[in-house]
Protein backbone atom coordinates (compact mmCIF):
# COMPACT_ATOMS: atom_id res chain seq x y z
CA UNK A 1 0.00 0.00 0.00
CA UNK A 2 1.31 3.43 -0.90
CA UNK A 3 1.84 5.62 2.15
CA UNK A 4 0.90 9.27 2.34
CA UNK A 5 3.77 11.65 3.01
CA UNK A 6 2.93 14.71 5.07
CA UNK A 7 5.32 17.64 5.21
CA UNK A 8 5.02 20.99 6.87
CA UNK A 9 6.22 24.08 5.03
CA UNK A 10 5.98 27.68 6.10
CA UNK A 11 5.51 30.01 3.14
CA UNK A 12 4.31 33.52 2.44
CA UNK A 13 2.09 33.67 -0.62
CA UNK A 14 2.11 36.87 -2.64
CA UNK A 15 -0.30 37.59 -5.44
CA UNK A 16 -0.68 40.28 -8.04
CA UNK A 17 -4.08 41.22 -6.62
CA UNK A 18 -4.40 44.27 -4.47
CA UNK A 19 -4.77 43.20 -0.84
CA UNK A 20 -6.87 45.33 1.44
CA UNK A 21 -7.00 43.20 4.57
CA UNK A 22 -3.33 42.31 5.29
CA UNK A 23 -2.19 38.72 5.63
CA UNK A 24 -3.79 35.77 7.39
CA UNK A 25 -1.90 32.64 8.41
CA UNK A 26 -3.75 29.43 7.54
CA UNK A 27 -2.95 25.73 7.59
CA UNK A 28 -3.68 24.13 4.23
CA UNK A 29 -4.19 20.37 3.90
CA UNK A 30 -3.74 19.06 0.37
CA UNK A 31 -3.71 15.63 -1.20
CA UNK A 32 -0.25 14.70 0.17
CA UNK A 33 1.06 17.82 1.89
CA UNK A 34 0.16 20.06 4.76
CA UNK A 35 1.61 23.58 4.61
CA UNK A 36 1.40 26.74 6.70
CA UNK A 37 0.78 29.75 4.49
CA UNK A 38 0.42 33.47 5.02
CA UNK A 39 -2.04 34.62 2.36
CA UNK A 40 -3.75 37.97 1.66
CA UNK A 41 -6.99 38.03 3.61
CA UNK A 42 -8.73 40.50 1.30
CA UNK A 43 -8.20 38.70 -2.02
CA UNK A 44 -10.99 36.47 -3.40
CA UNK A 45 -10.23 32.78 -3.05
CA UNK A 46 -10.43 32.29 -6.81
CA UNK A 47 -7.30 34.42 -7.14
CA UNK A 48 -5.46 32.37 -4.52
CA UNK A 49 -6.34 28.88 -5.76
CA UNK A 50 -3.65 28.67 -8.53
CA UNK A 51 -0.93 29.52 -6.01
CA UNK A 52 -2.35 27.21 -3.35
CA UNK A 53 -2.39 24.33 -5.82
CA UNK A 54 1.34 24.74 -6.41
CA UNK A 55 2.07 24.41 -2.69
CA UNK A 56 -0.39 21.68 -1.64
CA UNK A 57 -1.10 19.45 -4.68
CA UNK A 58 1.20 17.28 -6.75
CA UNK A 59 1.55 18.25 -10.38
CA UNK A 60 0.35 14.83 -11.56
CA UNK A 61 -2.87 15.20 -9.54
CA UNK A 62 -3.52 18.83 -10.47
CA UNK A 63 -5.10 18.15 -13.86
CA UNK A 64 -6.99 14.98 -12.94
CA UNK A 65 -9.40 16.34 -10.34
CA UNK A 66 -11.63 18.34 -12.65
CA UNK A 67 -11.47 21.44 -10.45
CA UNK A 68 -10.55 22.15 -6.85
CA UNK A 69 -12.29 23.81 -3.95
CA UNK A 70 -11.53 24.90 -0.40
CA UNK A 71 -13.57 23.82 2.57
CA UNK A 72 -13.39 24.00 6.33
CA UNK A 73 -12.93 21.04 8.64
CA UNK A 74 -16.69 20.58 8.99
CA UNK A 75 -17.06 20.12 5.22
CA UNK A 76 -18.55 23.55 4.42
CA UNK A 77 -17.26 24.71 1.02
CA UNK A 78 -15.91 28.26 0.77
CA UNK A 79 -17.23 30.59 -1.90
CA UNK A 80 -14.39 31.32 -4.36
CA UNK A 81 -15.85 34.75 -5.14
CA UNK A 82 -15.23 36.19 -1.66
CA UNK A 83 -12.14 36.60 0.50
CA UNK A 84 -10.97 34.72 3.57
CA UNK A 85 -12.15 37.52 5.83
CA UNK A 86 -15.63 37.52 4.30
CA UNK A 87 -15.73 33.72 4.62
CA UNK A 88 -15.13 33.92 8.36
CA UNK A 89 -11.70 32.26 8.26
CA UNK A 90 -9.60 33.21 11.28
CA UNK A 91 -5.89 33.17 11.99
CA UNK A 92 -4.57 29.61 12.24
CA UNK A 93 -7.65 27.84 10.79
CA UNK A 94 -7.14 24.58 8.94
CA UNK A 95 -8.53 24.53 5.38
CA UNK A 96 -8.83 21.47 3.16
CA UNK A 97 -8.02 21.67 -0.56
CA UNK A 98 -9.76 18.81 -2.35
CA UNK A 99 -11.30 18.01 -5.76
CA UNK A 100 -14.63 19.70 -6.37
CA UNK A 101 -16.31 16.38 -7.18
CA UNK A 102 -15.52 14.91 -3.75
CA UNK A 103 -18.41 14.42 -1.37
CA UNK A 104 -18.20 14.17 2.39
CA UNK A 105 -18.74 10.61 3.68
CA UNK A 106 -21.74 10.03 5.93
CA UNK A 107 -21.13 10.45 9.66
CA UNK A 108 -20.37 7.39 11.79
CA UNK A 109 -22.49 6.70 14.86
CA UNK A 110 -21.79 4.32 17.72
CA UNK A 111 -25.24 4.61 19.31
CA UNK A 112 -28.57 3.87 17.66
CA UNK A 113 -30.20 6.54 19.81
CA UNK A 114 -28.13 9.21 18.05
CA UNK A 115 -29.30 7.96 14.66
CA UNK A 116 -32.93 8.08 15.79
CA UNK A 117 -32.43 11.58 17.17
CA UNK A 118 -30.79 12.74 13.93
CA UNK A 119 -33.81 11.62 11.89
CA UNK A 120 -36.49 12.55 14.38
CA UNK A 121 -39.43 14.80 13.58
CA UNK A 122 -38.18 18.37 13.49
CA UNK A 123 -41.54 20.11 13.43
CA UNK A 124 -45.05 18.94 14.19
CA UNK A 125 -48.48 19.90 12.93
CA UNK A 126 -48.45 23.67 12.77
CA UNK A 127 -51.14 26.33 12.98
CA UNK A 128 -50.98 26.80 9.23
CA UNK A 129 -51.83 23.16 8.58
CA UNK A 130 -54.68 23.37 11.09
CA UNK A 131 -56.14 26.41 9.34
CA UNK A 132 -55.79 24.72 5.95
CA UNK A 133 -57.58 21.59 7.16
CA UNK A 134 -60.36 23.66 8.72
CA UNK A 135 -60.71 25.63 5.48
CA UNK A 136 -61.11 22.38 3.53
CA UNK A 137 -63.84 21.21 5.91
CA UNK A 138 -65.61 24.58 5.67
CA UNK A 139 -65.53 24.51 1.86
CA UNK A 140 -66.91 20.97 1.77
CA UNK A 141 -69.72 21.80 4.21
CA UNK A 142 -70.74 25.03 2.47
CA UNK A 143 -70.72 23.48 -1.00
CA UNK A 144 -72.68 20.49 0.28
CA UNK A 145 -75.24 22.81 1.85
CA UNK A 146 -75.54 24.80 -1.37
CA UNK A 147 -76.10 21.56 -3.30
CA UNK A 148 -78.94 20.69 -0.93
CA UNK A 149 -80.42 24.17 -1.36
CA UNK A 150 -80.14 23.97 -5.16
CA UNK A 151 -82.03 20.67 -5.15
CA UNK A 152 -84.98 22.23 -3.31
CA UNK A 153 -88.10 23.69 -4.87
CA UNK A 154 -89.83 27.02 -4.49
CA UNK A 155 -88.39 30.39 -3.57
CA UNK A 156 -87.31 29.57 -0.02
CA UNK A 157 -84.04 27.87 -1.07
CA UNK A 158 -83.14 30.88 -3.20
CA UNK A 159 -83.84 33.28 -0.32
CA UNK A 160 -81.70 31.21 2.05
CA UNK A 161 -78.83 31.11 -0.44
CA UNK A 162 -79.11 34.87 -0.99
CA UNK A 163 -78.98 35.57 2.74
CA UNK A 164 -75.95 33.27 3.01
CA UNK A 165 -74.27 35.16 0.16
CA UNK A 166 -74.73 38.53 1.87
CA UNK A 167 -73.63 37.21 5.26
CA UNK A 168 -70.54 35.53 3.84
CA UNK A 169 -69.54 38.63 1.93
CA UNK A 170 -70.02 40.94 4.92
CA UNK A 171 -68.40 38.38 7.22
CA UNK A 172 -65.37 38.27 4.96
CA UNK A 173 -65.06 42.02 5.14
CA UNK A 174 -65.36 41.93 8.95
CA UNK A 175 -62.72 39.21 9.28
CA UNK A 176 -60.33 41.08 7.03
CA UNK A 177 -60.90 44.64 8.25
CA UNK A 178 -61.75 44.19 11.94
CA UNK A 179 -59.76 41.09 12.87
CA UNK A 180 -56.93 41.64 10.34
CA UNK A 181 -57.32 38.03 9.15
CA UNK A 182 -57.15 38.51 5.39
CA UNK A 183 -56.98 34.79 4.42
CA UNK A 184 -60.13 34.02 6.43
CA UNK A 185 -61.87 37.01 4.87
CA UNK A 186 -60.89 35.87 1.38
CA UNK A 187 -62.27 32.39 2.09
CA UNK A 188 -65.59 33.73 3.36
CA UNK A 189 -66.01 36.14 0.44
CA UNK A 190 -65.07 33.41 -2.03
CA UNK A 191 -67.76 31.11 -0.64
CA UNK A 192 -70.25 33.93 -1.18
CA UNK A 193 -69.78 33.55 -4.94
CA UNK A 194 -71.39 30.09 -5.35
CA UNK A 195 -74.03 31.05 -2.79
CA UNK A 196 -75.03 34.03 -4.91
CA UNK A 197 -75.10 31.92 -8.07
CA UNK A 198 -77.37 29.30 -6.47
CA UNK A 199 -79.62 32.03 -5.11
CA UNK A 200 -80.06 33.70 -8.49
CA UNK A 201 -80.77 30.45 -10.31
CA UNK A 202 -83.22 29.26 -7.64
CA UNK A 203 -85.17 32.51 -7.49
CA UNK A 204 -85.65 32.47 -11.26
CA UNK A 205 -87.74 29.30 -10.92
CA UNK A 206 -88.59 26.65 -13.43
CA UNK A 207 -86.33 23.98 -14.87
CA UNK A 208 -82.70 24.94 -14.83
CA UNK A 209 -81.45 25.92 -18.28
CA UNK A 210 -79.40 28.45 -20.19
CA UNK A 211 -81.29 31.40 -18.69
CA UNK A 212 -80.54 30.21 -15.17
CA UNK A 213 -76.87 29.75 -16.09
CA UNK A 214 -76.75 33.27 -17.56
CA UNK A 215 -78.20 34.84 -14.41
CA UNK A 216 -75.94 32.75 -12.16
CA UNK A 217 -72.82 33.77 -14.10
CA UNK A 218 -73.88 37.42 -13.92
CA UNK A 219 -74.16 37.16 -10.13
CA UNK A 220 -70.75 35.44 -10.03
CA UNK A 221 -69.34 38.37 -11.95
CA UNK A 222 -70.97 40.88 -9.59
CA UNK A 223 -69.88 39.22 -6.34
CA UNK A 224 -66.37 38.67 -7.69
CA UNK A 225 -66.07 42.36 -8.49
CA UNK A 226 -67.26 43.30 -4.98
CA UNK A 227 -64.98 40.79 -3.24
CA UNK A 228 -61.65 42.65 -3.36
CA UNK A 229 -63.36 45.93 -2.49
CA UNK A 230 -64.99 44.46 0.62
CA UNK A 231 -62.10 42.28 1.75
CA UNK A 232 -59.14 44.35 0.61
CA UNK A 233 -57.22 41.38 -0.78
CA UNK A 234 -57.47 38.15 -2.72
CA UNK A 235 -56.83 39.72 -6.11
CA UNK A 236 -55.84 36.41 -7.72
CA UNK A 237 -58.89 34.48 -6.46
CA UNK A 238 -61.46 37.10 -7.38
CA UNK A 239 -59.79 37.78 -10.74
CA UNK A 240 -60.13 34.08 -11.60
CA UNK A 241 -63.84 34.05 -10.74
CA UNK A 242 -64.39 37.34 -12.59
CA UNK A 243 -62.89 36.18 -15.86
CA UNK A 244 -64.64 32.80 -15.55
CA UNK A 245 -67.93 34.64 -14.97
CA UNK A 246 -67.39 36.71 -18.11
CA UNK A 247 -66.92 33.63 -20.27
CA UNK A 248 -69.81 31.90 -18.53
CA UNK A 249 -72.09 34.82 -19.39
CA UNK A 250 -70.88 34.74 -22.99
CA UNK A 251 -71.55 31.02 -23.40
CA UNK A 252 -74.97 31.18 -21.73
CA UNK A 253 -75.92 34.18 -23.85
CA UNK A 254 -75.04 32.27 -27.03
CA UNK A 255 -77.29 29.38 -25.99
CA UNK A 256 -80.14 31.73 -25.01
CA UNK A 257 -80.05 33.81 -28.21
CA UNK A 258 -79.38 31.00 -30.67
CA UNK A 259 -81.28 28.25 -28.81
CA UNK A 260 -78.37 25.98 -29.69
CA UNK A 261 -76.64 23.28 -27.72
CA UNK A 262 -74.10 23.77 -24.97
CA UNK A 263 -71.46 22.11 -27.17
CA UNK A 264 -71.97 24.77 -29.84
CA UNK A 265 -71.48 27.52 -27.25
CA UNK A 266 -68.41 25.73 -25.89
CA UNK A 267 -66.97 25.56 -29.41
CA UNK A 268 -66.96 29.37 -29.43
CA UNK A 269 -66.16 30.26 -25.83
CA UNK A 270 -63.42 27.71 -25.10
CA UNK A 271 -61.13 28.76 -28.00
CA UNK A 272 -61.66 32.43 -27.17
CA UNK A 273 -60.82 31.83 -23.51
CA UNK A 274 -57.64 30.03 -24.50
CA UNK A 275 -56.67 32.68 -27.04
CA UNK A 276 -56.97 35.65 -24.68
CA UNK A 277 -54.43 34.17 -22.26
CA UNK A 278 -51.78 35.96 -24.32
CA UNK A 279 -53.46 39.28 -23.47
CA UNK A 280 -53.60 38.66 -19.73
CA UNK A 281 -50.09 40.01 -18.89
CA UNK A 282 -50.95 43.40 -20.37
CA UNK A 283 -54.34 43.40 -18.65
CA UNK A 284 -52.73 42.52 -15.31
CA UNK A 285 -50.31 45.44 -15.64
CA UNK A 286 -53.15 47.81 -16.50
CA UNK A 287 -55.33 46.70 -13.59
CA UNK A 288 -52.48 46.96 -11.10
CA UNK A 289 -51.71 50.47 -12.42
CA UNK A 290 -48.09 49.61 -13.06
CA UNK A 291 -46.16 52.79 -13.93
CA UNK A 292 -44.80 52.96 -17.43
CA UNK A 293 -41.14 53.84 -17.97
CA UNK A 294 -40.56 57.39 -19.19
CA UNK A 295 -38.77 57.38 -22.55
CA UNK A 296 -37.52 60.88 -23.44
CA UNK A 297 -37.79 61.86 -27.10
CA UNK A 298 -36.65 65.47 -26.91
CA UNK A 299 -34.29 67.53 -24.79
CA UNK A 300 -37.21 68.94 -22.81
CA UNK A 301 -38.46 65.43 -22.04
CA UNK A 302 -35.00 64.53 -20.81
CA UNK A 303 -34.95 67.52 -18.50
CA UNK A 304 -38.40 66.68 -17.11
CA UNK A 305 -37.59 63.09 -16.22
CA UNK A 306 -38.76 62.14 -12.71
CA UNK A 307 -36.26 61.56 -9.96
CA UNK A 308 -35.97 58.44 -7.87
CA UNK A 309 -38.50 55.67 -8.37
CA UNK A 310 -40.76 54.99 -5.38
CA UNK A 311 -39.43 51.52 -4.65
CA UNK A 312 -42.10 50.40 -2.17
CA UNK A 313 -44.97 51.52 -4.41
CA UNK A 314 -43.56 49.88 -7.52
CA UNK A 315 -42.74 46.69 -5.61
CA UNK A 316 -46.28 46.38 -4.27
CA UNK A 317 -47.74 46.93 -7.73
CA UNK A 318 -45.42 44.33 -9.23
CA UNK A 319 -46.57 41.84 -6.60
CA UNK A 320 -50.21 42.67 -7.29
CA UNK A 321 -49.68 42.34 -11.05
CA UNK A 322 -48.18 38.87 -10.60
CA UNK A 323 -51.10 37.76 -8.43
CA UNK A 324 -53.57 39.28 -10.86
CA UNK A 325 -51.94 37.50 -13.79
CA UNK A 326 -52.11 34.16 -11.98
CA UNK A 327 -55.82 34.67 -11.31
CA UNK A 328 -56.68 35.81 -14.82
CA UNK A 329 -54.82 32.90 -16.38
CA UNK A 330 -56.53 30.45 -14.02
CA UNK A 331 -59.95 31.86 -14.92
CA UNK A 332 -59.28 31.55 -18.66
CA UNK A 333 -58.08 27.98 -18.34
CA UNK A 334 -61.02 27.06 -16.12
CA UNK A 335 -63.43 28.33 -18.78
CA UNK A 336 -61.52 26.35 -21.41
CA UNK A 337 -61.65 23.19 -19.28
CA UNK A 338 -65.42 23.54 -18.82
CA UNK A 339 -65.76 23.96 -22.57
CA UNK A 340 -63.71 20.81 -23.17
CA UNK A 341 -65.96 18.87 -20.79
CA UNK A 342 -69.10 20.12 -22.57
CA UNK A 343 -67.64 19.19 -25.96
CA UNK A 344 -66.77 15.72 -24.70
CA UNK A 345 -70.32 15.31 -23.40
CA UNK A 346 -71.75 16.05 -26.87
CA UNK A 347 -70.73 12.59 -28.05
CA UNK A 348 -70.08 13.29 -31.75
CA UNK A 349 -66.75 12.98 -33.53
CA UNK A 350 -66.34 16.70 -34.31
CA UNK A 351 -66.89 17.72 -30.71
CA UNK A 352 -64.44 15.10 -29.46
CA UNK A 353 -61.85 16.24 -32.01
CA UNK A 354 -62.17 19.88 -30.97
CA UNK A 355 -61.97 18.88 -27.30
CA UNK A 356 -58.74 16.96 -27.97
CA UNK A 357 -57.21 19.87 -29.88
CA UNK A 358 -58.05 22.33 -27.10
CA UNK A 359 -56.64 19.93 -24.51
CA UNK A 360 -53.31 19.73 -26.33
CA UNK A 361 -53.23 23.50 -26.83
CA UNK A 362 -53.73 24.06 -23.10
CA UNK A 363 -50.68 21.93 -22.35
CA UNK A 364 -48.59 23.62 -25.04
CA UNK A 365 -49.62 27.09 -23.89
CA UNK A 366 -48.11 26.34 -20.47
CA UNK A 367 -44.72 27.05 -22.10
CA UNK A 368 -45.61 30.74 -22.28
CA UNK A 369 -45.29 31.20 -18.51
CA UNK A 370 -42.50 30.74 -15.99
CA UNK A 371 -44.02 31.13 -12.52
CA UNK A 372 -45.28 28.00 -10.81
CA UNK A 373 -48.95 29.12 -10.34
CA UNK A 374 -49.23 30.23 -13.96
CA UNK A 375 -47.68 27.02 -15.31
CA UNK A 376 -49.64 24.79 -12.94
CA UNK A 377 -52.95 26.40 -13.94
CA UNK A 378 -53.20 24.98 -17.50
CA UNK A 379 -51.73 21.64 -16.43
CA UNK A 380 -54.19 21.12 -13.57
CA UNK A 381 -57.23 22.32 -15.51
CA UNK A 382 -56.24 20.19 -18.51
CA UNK A 383 -55.89 17.18 -16.20
CA UNK A 384 -59.36 17.80 -14.75
CA UNK A 385 -60.76 18.19 -18.26
CA UNK A 386 -59.12 14.90 -19.26
CA UNK A 387 -60.63 13.09 -16.28
CA UNK A 388 -64.07 14.55 -16.99
CA UNK A 389 -63.89 13.78 -20.69
CA UNK A 390 -62.74 10.23 -20.02
CA UNK A 391 -65.57 9.65 -17.56
CA UNK A 392 -68.10 10.98 -20.08
CA UNK A 393 -66.67 8.87 -22.90
CA UNK A 394 -66.67 5.72 -20.78
CA UNK A 395 -70.25 6.30 -19.64
CA UNK A 396 -71.48 6.95 -23.18
CA UNK A 397 -69.60 4.01 -24.70
CA UNK A 398 -70.44 1.54 -21.96
CA UNK A 399 -70.63 -1.93 -23.51
CA UNK A 400 -69.14 -0.78 -26.84
CA UNK A 401 -65.79 -2.59 -26.92
CA UNK A 402 -64.84 -1.03 -30.24
CA UNK A 403 -65.04 2.47 -28.82
CA UNK A 404 -63.56 1.65 -25.42
CA UNK A 405 -60.69 -0.60 -26.55
CA UNK A 406 -60.12 0.89 -29.99
CA UNK A 407 -60.31 4.62 -29.27
CA UNK A 408 -60.40 5.57 -25.59
CA UNK A 409 -57.76 3.14 -24.32
CA UNK A 410 -55.14 3.81 -27.07
CA UNK A 411 -55.52 7.57 -26.66
CA UNK A 412 -54.98 7.34 -22.90
CA UNK A 413 -52.01 4.99 -23.33
CA UNK A 414 -50.36 7.34 -25.83
CA UNK A 415 -50.89 10.26 -23.44
CA UNK A 416 -49.37 8.29 -20.57
CA UNK A 417 -46.37 7.32 -22.72
CA UNK A 418 -45.73 10.93 -23.76
CA UNK A 419 -46.01 12.13 -20.16
CA UNK A 420 -43.58 9.38 -19.09
CA UNK A 421 -41.01 10.41 -21.70
CA UNK A 422 -41.28 14.08 -20.75
CA UNK A 423 -40.96 13.29 -17.05
CA UNK A 424 -37.91 11.06 -17.54
CA UNK A 425 -36.19 13.55 -19.84
CA UNK A 426 -36.82 16.52 -17.53
CA UNK A 427 -33.62 17.43 -15.72
CA UNK A 428 -31.56 14.80 -17.56
CA UNK A 429 -31.16 16.57 -20.88
CA UNK A 430 -30.68 20.23 -21.70
CA UNK A 431 -33.51 22.00 -23.55
CA UNK A 432 -33.25 21.22 -27.24
CA UNK A 433 -33.98 24.04 -29.73
CA UNK A 434 -35.20 21.48 -32.25
CA UNK A 435 -37.73 20.12 -29.77
CA UNK A 436 -38.92 23.65 -29.02
CA UNK A 437 -39.28 24.33 -32.73
CA UNK A 438 -41.21 21.07 -33.20
CA UNK A 439 -43.59 22.03 -30.40
CA UNK A 440 -44.10 25.44 -32.03
CA UNK A 441 -45.01 23.76 -35.31
CA UNK A 442 -47.44 21.41 -33.56
CA UNK A 443 -49.04 24.32 -31.72
CA UNK A 444 -49.42 26.32 -34.93
CA UNK A 445 -51.00 23.34 -36.69
CA UNK A 446 -53.46 22.82 -33.84
CA UNK A 447 -54.34 26.52 -33.81
CA UNK A 448 -55.14 26.38 -37.51
CA UNK A 449 -57.43 23.40 -36.88
CA UNK A 450 -59.56 25.14 -34.22
CA UNK A 451 -61.73 27.25 -36.53
CA UNK A 452 -62.60 24.44 -39.01
CA UNK A 453 -63.47 22.11 -36.13
CA UNK A 454 -65.61 24.79 -34.45
CA UNK A 455 -67.50 25.30 -37.72
CA UNK A 456 -68.04 21.55 -37.92
CA UNK A 457 -69.47 21.49 -34.40
CA UNK A 458 -71.90 24.22 -35.41
CA UNK A 459 -72.95 22.13 -38.44
CA UNK A 460 -71.91 24.72 -41.02
CA UNK A 461 -70.55 22.10 -43.43
CA UNK A 462 -73.77 20.09 -43.28
CA UNK A 463 -75.78 23.22 -44.08
CA UNK A 464 -73.50 24.01 -47.04
CA UNK A 465 -73.85 20.48 -48.35
CA UNK A 466 -77.63 20.69 -48.06
CA UNK A 467 -77.61 23.98 -49.96
CA UNK A 468 -75.42 22.48 -52.64
CA UNK A 469 -77.68 19.44 -52.94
Amino acid sequence: MESTVTTTVTTTVTTTHHSTGGYCRIRLAGSRTRVDLAVPSGVPLAGLLPTLLKHAVDEKDEGEAGGWTLSTMDGAALDPAISLTASGVREGDLLVLHPAVDRNPPPLYDDVVEVIGEHSVQSGWSTRQTRTACAAVIIACVLGGLAAVAAGSGTLPGILAGVACVLLLLGGGALSRALADVPAGILAATLAIPAGAVSAASLLGGTWGAGHALLACAVVLLVSALGPVVVGGGDAVFAAFTIAGVFGCLGSLIVVLDAGSSAAAAAVVAPIALAVTTLMPVLALRISRFPRPHLPRTVDDLANLPGQVEFEVVQSRVRRARLMLSGLVAGCHTATAVGIALLAAAGDAWSWSLAGVLFLLMLLRARLFREIPQVASPILTATLALLTGTAVAVSQASGNNTMLLGVVLPVLLVGAAIATLVGLASGRHAPNPRTARLLDIIETTLLLAVVPLALAVWGIYRVLLDLGG
